[in-house]
């Protein structure tokens, strides 16, 4: 197994894999991306800067706008999704 993965390795280079983001992407991934929590902070003002972002970490962009407290995200789910899709 573990020689497989070291071929895998060896025809991609780690830099060369991108992440696709969308609303099923965990907080957490989201917000280690610059451009990823850039658009996430411009649907969600001050949430890139909220120490309580990191309690839902775990949780996917999906999941956390299903709470009444991310109720603000419910009309821009669709471009909030299309917004984190487009990035390369």
């Amino acid at each position: 197994m573990r020689r497989r993965l070291d071929q895998f390795l060896t025809i991609f280079n780690k830099e060369d894999i991108t992440m696709a983001f969308s609303l099923d992407s965990k907080i957490k991934e989201i917000m280690k991306d610059p451009r990823a929590s850039e658009v996430l902070e411009k649907y969600a003002p001050g949430s890139t800067k909220n120490p309580q972002m990191k309690l839902v970490g775990s949780l996917t962009l999906r999941k956390l706008a299903s709470f009444p407290q991310a109720a603000h995200l419910q009309p821009h789910l669709e471009e909030l999704d299309k917004a984190l899709q487009a990035i390369e």
